[in-house]
Order: structure tokens, then C-alpha cells, then sequence
């Protein structure tokens, strides 16, 4: 029986033009009134998780953030973190400095702010979506707090093969998710959204095979092998929609309340 239902945001429970579909935040709230604990996990900081978290009463229902792809777990309930790994400064300091010799714009949060080196789509994804403030960085010295990820990026037209470069240099040194051609997010070694998932499972108290996951990105293909039931949605790569055990409609169509549809049904056969 499911008892852990773990939803990405982007692409899967959120899409721009629409927001977060209505549908999607009824299943959710009665999937919680039904006793299954629900988290978020996402590639976002918690402070760009937070107004979903609310809509979804998470805090009131005991729910969970996983944030930064695995690099924080957090409790809304108590507002604590079962886990916390940041890259460090010297990383960050590192990092940017390849970045920047390779002309990859780059983005990290320093304490709720994201800074950028260059004001781009994906910094005004945060700013319209994530709520995030931000603040251009103009001088590496700027940084001085750990963070739990950084993101890489080009524009959309360009040639990829910087990023490749970039990925080849901290290959074994860090985590990298490869999202699109054109953006990455890093994090320390070893974190993921899987690893995310195991953690919250362990402190809640129950197994692998007992959590659901929906997903529809490169940073959910982890989670969605190692959970026991797997959904992703029609606006997925081909890739992912082979590895899962349902696809559900477009994020568009609210296909996360048809998975979450599907697991209340199955507790009353």
C-alpha cells in the first residue's frame, strides 16, 4: 500500500501557462486527508517551493520539500531539516570560475537570494515562478555561503559542447543533472532526488516499495526506478515514459490528480 506520494513540480504539477492546475490541488489535498504524506521534490530551493507547499495545506498535513534535487530535506511541520548537504564556498568559488571561462551563464542562492551572472530565461523563470528575489553577481567575492546547488546554462540556440567541457572537468567531483541541453544543476557528490527519497522514507518509517513518485525530467529518472510505483506524464521524453509503470495526461491536463486518482481507487479494491 502507498503511503508516500512524491511529486516534481516543473513539467510535472506545474506548467507556466497554466499554473498549477486546480484539479491537481484537490487530488493532492484529499490524497493527504486520506493519511498518504505527500512531498515535493524538486530541483528548485525551498523558498521557490513554498506557495505550492501552501496551496497544498503540506505544513498542516506533515508534508515534506525535497529541494535542490536531493541536496535538502525538509519539514514543513517543524520547519527542520532532516538533511542538509551544500556545496561549499570554495566549491562555488571553483565552479563559477569555470563557468565563466567557458562563458556558461551560472546561478546559486545565497542565503533566499539566487544571484546570476547573467539576467536570462531561466533567471526570469525564477523571478515570475519561484517568487525568488535576485541580484546580478558581479564579483565571485560575493559568495560566502554554501549553497544547496548551482545552475549552468546557455541560451537555448547555442552549441552545447561547452557544457559537455564544463561536465568533463567535475566528472567524480560533483553531481551534475544534465536536465536540457542547454541546463544543468549541480550539486554535491552523491545527492539526487532518489537519495532524497530514501532519507525521508527512513525518518518516516516506511520502505521504498511503500512510495509512489511522479516525475518528468532527467533529475526524476533516479526516483522514479527506485520507488515502488512510478508515473509520468504525456509532455515527458520518450525515455522516461519506458522506465515507469503509468503515463498520465499532459501536466496541462492535470495528469498528477489522475495519479493520485489512481491510488485512492486502489485502496478501496
Amino acid at each position: 500500500m502507498i503511503k508516500l506520494f512524491v511529486c516534481d513540480i516543473d513539467g510535472t504539477l506545474f506548467e507556466p501557462s497554466v499554473g498549477v492546475p486546480e484539479a491537481n490541488i484537490q487530488q493532492l489535498l484529499e490524497l493527504q486527508r486520506q493519511g498518504i504524506r505527500l512531498a515535493l521534490a524538486s530541483g528548485r530551493s525551498t523558498g521557490a517551493m513554498i506557495e505550492i507547499a501552501k496551496r497544498l495545506q503540506m505544513e498542516q498535513f506533515d508534508g515534506y520539500l525535497i529541494a535542490g534535487n536531493g541536496a535538502e530535506v525538509l519539514s514543513l511541520k517543524t520547519n527542520t531539516y532532516l538533511h542538509k548537504a551544500h556545496l561549499s564556498v570554495e566549491e562555488l568559488h571553483e565552479l563559477v570560475a569555470v563557468a565563466q571561462s567557458l562563458n556558461l551563464h551560472f546561478s546559486c542562492i545565497q542565503e533566499k537570494v539566487l544571484v546570476y551572472t547573467h539576467h536570462d530565461r531561466a533567471i526570469e523563470h525564477e523571478e515570475e515562478h519561484g517568487g525568488l528575489t535576485t541580484r546580478p553577481l558581479l564579483d565571485v567575492n560575493a559568495i560566502t555561503v554554501s549553497s544547496p546547488k548551482c545552475s549552468l546554462n546557455i541560451e537555448l540556440e547555442e552549441d552545447p559542447a561547452r557544457m559537455a567541457l564544463f561536465a568533463e572537468h567535475f566528472k567524480g567531483k560533483i553531481a551534475m543533472e544534465w536536465i536540457l541541453p542547454w541546463y544543468m544543476d549541480c550539486a554535491s557528490l552523491g545527492q539526487s532526488k532518489l537519495n532524497g527519497v530514501k532519507i525521508l522514507a527512513k525518518h518516516i518509517g516506511v520502505s521504498l516499495k511503500e512510495v509512489a513518485a511522479i516525475g518528468d525530467g532527467e533529475n526524476d529518472r533516479s526516483m522514479l526506478e527506485g520507488v515502488g510505483l512510478s508515473a509520468t506524464l504525456e509532455n515527458a521524453h520518450i525515455s522516461i515514459q519506458a522506465l515507469v509503470d503509468h503515463v498520465v495526461p499532459h501536466v496541462k491536463e492535470a495528469g498528477v490528480a489522475r495519479f493520485a486518482q489512481m491510488i485512492l481507487d486502489s485502496r478501496t479494491h
